[in-house]
């Protein structure tokens, strides 16, 4: 008797279905489409499995940090100093916690600044660069675990996992930030809205996960009717991991979203004159093709032109492969691409950056990059979870022919984009900067503001008992 209560009980703490009849209709359709189980138990973690996951992640903090040559932990990028790092020194947690900038809150960056803030100065751009590439990181792994209901192959999920921390569009700016990491924890964050997690640490894990995230990154608000959705079915099953996961993304989008409402607009950026569909196409589907400096040099040399035919092209390209799937993957790869519309139409319109995402006059592939890391993580997603339904539909051979070709695919499209060359405005590293501000520190001085990249206008205000420490 005893052991059957048990079993009752976990099964209910693992999110069981009620009775056949119980649910209704609009309910059971959607837990079915959106919510899916994996396919299998995950295998215990072994030592060896444990070394494995060391090596992976070191292997992806490696491979973030030398994107665009060592300079990345040698100098600290804009926001990362000039508002987090400053403020960290200045006032400290808790103070700078709730601090908004740029008109909603940036909760992981300031704890991160926080931290590398009881380092010795000279240490901060490694550390920064270093918690920038660690996020990204924890963004791949979550991603590939939270997919797996969607994504049954592990080949599937780790082309996934890979392309969230090297996306090819994330130019020079968003690699290891802190203050853009929020751009891989967001995409991230929309299939953790989708996974449902089999023990209450999981869900707990989860929620937190999705409620950090949400208090620093807002365009996780458009994954609300989700969530409500995953509450509706968390509250039906009487489940403990989902609730739990539900509770954590919903305080975090709430208590965001009454920041955004009440704290005053920051100044956005310059506006320039700039077309959505163009920005779409050059920055998001354009890239995965033939590379951003492919696309960049194309769209300079033809203009709209040409990509008045790529847009005619593009569109039956990515509905085609969904006509014949089965209305799970039918309705992830349509939503996926919606989304993608819609997170780079917000971003854009909210920041007034579409003419900067269009390449005006002298401007790269690099500026406002950040926007692009979701919608072609999106993007790619659908792509993945059509890619493994034909997998699981064809013979062994054929599945191993899809497999083969989707990889190739995506791996040319990340290589295209991964550039290991230097920045030319990283500048003089942080310990020359550091060197000059010591300098400038007389017997009177209580501060100096050291220049960081990538341009002089961004600086550091670093208090001089830290440099003379």
């Amino acid at each position: 008797m005893s052991t059957d209560i048990t079993q009752d009980r976990r099964a209910r703490a693992t999110d069981e279905p009620p009775a056949a009849g119980s649910m209704p209709t609009w309910l059971a359709t959607s837990e079915r489409v959106l919510f899916p189980r994996a396919a299998a138990e995950r295998p215990a973690i072994t030592p060896g499995r444990a070394l494995v996951m060391a090596c992976v992640v070191a292997l992806g903090l490696l491979l973030s940090l030398l994107r665009h040559g060592i300079g990345a932990w040698t100098t600290i990028w804009a926001e990362d100093g000039e508002v987090f790092l400053t403020d960290a020194l200045a006032t400290g947690l808790p103070e700078a916690l709730l601090d908004p900038y740029a008109g909603y809150l940036h909760v992981i960056p300031r704890v991160v600044a926080e931290v590398v803030s009881w380092f010795p100065v000279a240490l901060a751009d490694t550390l920064l660069a270093g918690s920038g590439a660690a996020l990204a990181v924890l963004a791949a792994l979550v991603t590939y675990r939270a997919s797996e209901g969607h994504i049954r192959s592990p080949g599937l999920r780790l082309l996934l996992a890979v392309t969230v921390l090297l996306v090819p569009t994330a130019g020079a700016e968003t690699p290891n930030s802190i203050a853009y990491s929020q751009w891989y924890l967001a995409a991230a964050g929309f299939w953790v809205v989708l996974w449902r997690p089999r023990t209450t640490t999981s869900g707990v894990a989860a929620g937190s996960f999705l409620g950090a995230v949400a208090l620093s990154a807002p365009i996780l608000v458009l994954a609300s009717p989700v969530v409500a959705m995953r509450g509706a079915h968390a509250w039906r099953h009487r489940s403990a991991p989902g609730a739990a996961l539900v509770t954590g993304a919903a305080i975090g989008i709430a208590v965001q979203m009454i920041a955004v409402l009440l704290l005053p607009e920051a100044a956005v950026e310059t506006a320039h004159e700039g077309s959505l569909k163009h920005a779409w196409l050059i920055r998001v589907t354009g890239p995965l093709l033939p590379g951003p400096d492919l696309t960049a040099e194309l769209w300079l040399q033809e203009g709209t032109g040409a990509f008045a035919w790529l847009t005619l092209c593009a569109i039956p390209l990515m509905v085609a492969p969904f006509v014949r799937a089965d209305a799970r993957v039918r309705t992830v790869g349509f939503a996926a691409l919606g989304l993608a519309v819609v997170v780079l139409v917000v971003s854009e319109l909210s920041r007034n950056a579409i003419g900067a995402l269009t390449w005006p006059g002298s401007a790269t592939s690099d500026v406002a990059s950040r926007y692009t890391v979701v919608p072609v993580v999106l993007v790619v997603s659908a792509v993945l979870v059509r890619a493994d339904l034909a997998i699981r539909r064809s013979q062994p051979a054929r599945a191993s022919l899809v497999l083969v070709a989707t990889s190739t695919a995506v791996a040319l499209s990340l290589g295209a984009g991964y550039d290991v060359g230097g920045d030319d405005r990283l500048g003089r590293g942080w310990d020359d900067r550091l060197a000059s501000a010591r300098l400038a520190c007389g017997p009177d001085v209580r501060s100096v503001s050291v220049p960081i990249a990538p341009t002089s206008e961004w600086t550091v205000e670093v208090p001089c008992e830290r440099l003379r420490g």
